[in-house]
């Protein structure tokens, strides 16, 4: 477990510092099990040696991609600030409050962490962001080197400020903050914990809630409601809470999976809908006026499904995650059409009319193992990110291209096919990546943490969403200018 003592520097110091390291191998968990009995030794070296080899040689390829992200950095960033934590981060949430001075914005972020003792802590930091955060970042036209000295004197001048500390009752699995200054964790026992950041005089939660029998990391507050939060756990349970009514027990309970329900997402335009990912390898939408399940997708992903979020903005629009490497994105009108009852003429079963209906509007590519997170841009939802824990990446997605060319055969069987969605790629964590999560008014900055101790915030260079516009623009020109001078040679 790293634990240096260095809270902020230079981007490339840190890069150089870290290498990755373990002390264990751990075997796939479909590979087949043999007794002691049916390998002999020579057979037990064999394997054993070709999991290391195997082991090594994806070590090899991580830190050589890092090697390239790492100078690659001054060219795909407007700025990223870098610090290393006592301990891993499971979560962490943005304040929505930002204060401005001359030179910076000053924000606000809380941290989870997972010490494995007794020291575990929700924390509250604040950093100083430049005043350009708030410009387009490929609007930007600074040199190379500017941008590296830039970048360079930011990190040595930028900190991450420690602002106050609460001690948690073991690891924090999940933390969400609502504009209340409320901040709920879910804890190791399944108990919610929630915490009031304006009385930094107590190091005691404002509430506890105990309802989950087993952990949970599943958590979202009322998007409309701040006073309400919805939370689900291993037990397979979900449940809704009102803080203003009852703090003793959930106003209402779903038990509607079979198995770990992973993440809850609380839907912004229709309030009344609440949808849940699980292990049982489904996604489910729930009413809580009736308090039934209205939609359930059996094997909605090839896996455990980890994530689901609904679009901030468009009510019918939702994303899945799941163990088999694809991000979906769902139609809540296409998932609640009735089922046609099929012809005379026609040989479509119900289950086979069923199967087309639960089929997603599009799968996005490009992570190569589990996706355990997706979070939309509050600022600009057309942009989605995407996270890996196990490829430790954040992958940012543009929905505005899905209706461009793409090959769905040819992106499973082509790895190194690109989906025209995919914009941006930030590999810069060196361990398991734990979550990451747009601010929810600067533009496009992001807080990312992990298991490699790392905090941290940048602004990708994304491209303009005018840059098609303004192609289309000059197309016309040059359309136009065409049409006028063979009119001139016709008068001519």
């Amino acid at each position: 477990m790293c634990k240096l003592d260095l809270q902020s520097f230079d981007v490339r110091c840190l890069l150089d510092i870290f290498s990755i390291n373990s002390s264990f191998v751990s075997i796939h968990p479909h590979s087949p099990i043999m007794s002691a009995t049916e390998i002999t030794q020579q057979e037990e070296a064999k394997i054993t040696f070709e999991i290391h080899e195997k082991y090594r040689q994806q070590e090899k390829i991580i830190n050589e991609e890092f090697k390239i992200w790492k100078k690659s950095v001054p060219l795909l960033y407007n700025f990223i600030y870098t610090s290393v934590t006592q301990w891993p981060n499971l979560s962490a949430d943005w304040l929505t409050s930002v204060k401005q001075n001359d030179q910076s914005f000053t924000v606000q972020f809380v941290v989870g962490s997972n010490s494995s003792s007794d020291e575990d802590y929700l924390a509250l930091y604040q950093i100083d962001l430049p005043l350009s955060v708030t410009t387009t970042s490929a609007e930007q036209t600074v040199d190379e080197e500017d941008i590296k000295k830039a970048i360079e004197q930011d990190s040595k001048s930028n900190k991450f400020q420690l602002v106050h500390k609460w001690p948690h009752p073991g690891e924090i699995n999940k933390l969400a903050f609502n504009s209340d200054n409320l901040v709920a964790t879910v804890t190791k026992t399944g108990s919610i914990l929630v915490f009031d950041i304006n009385n930094v005089s107590s190091s005691k939660p404002k509430f506890t809630l105990n309802f989950h029998k087993q952990e949970g990391f599943a958590l979202q507050w009322n998007p409309s409601n701040n006073q309400q939060l919805v939370t689900g756990a291993n037990d397979g349970k979900i449940a809704v809470w009102d803080l203003s009514k009852n703090t003793t027990a959930p106003v209402q309970e779903f038990s509607p999976h079979s198995s770990s329900v992973n993440e809850v997402s609380w839907n912004s335009e229709y309030n009344f809908l609440i949808g849940s990912a699980s292990d049982d390898r489904s996604f489910q939408i729930h009413d809580l006026r009736s308090g039934e399940t209205i939609i359930k997708v059996d094997d909605a992903h090839n896996g455990d499904v980890n994530a689901i979020k609904f679009h901030p903005v468009l009510g019918d629009l939702l994303v899945t995650a799941g163990q088999d490497t694809l991000v979906k994105v769902w139609s809540l009108s296409k998932l609640l059409s009735p089922a046609d009852e099929p012809s005379k003429n026609d040989e479509s079963t119900n289950d086979e009319i069923q199967e087309e209906r639960d089929q997603a509007i599009r799968y996005l590519h490009g992570h190569f193992n589990s996706v355990t997170q997706v979070d939309f841009n509050p600022e600009n939802p057309n942009y989605l990110l995407s996270s890996s824990c196990l490829d430790k990446r954040v992958m940012v997605w543009n929905l505005a291209n899905l209706d461009e060319d793409f090959e769905e055969d040819e992106a499973e069987k082509n790895p190194e096919y690109n989906d025209p969605a995919l914009i941006f790629i930030h590999g810069g964590h060196t361990s398991s990546l734990s979550e990451a999560r747009w601010h929810p008014t600067l533009h496009d900055v992001i807080l990312s943490c992990g298991e490699d101790n790392l905090l941290e915030v940048w602004q990708p260079l994304l491209p303009r969403e005018e840059d098609s516009s303004e192609e289309d623009e000059k197309i016309d020109e040059n359309e136009q200018d065409e049409v006028t001078e063979d009119k001139e040679m016709k008068d001519v």
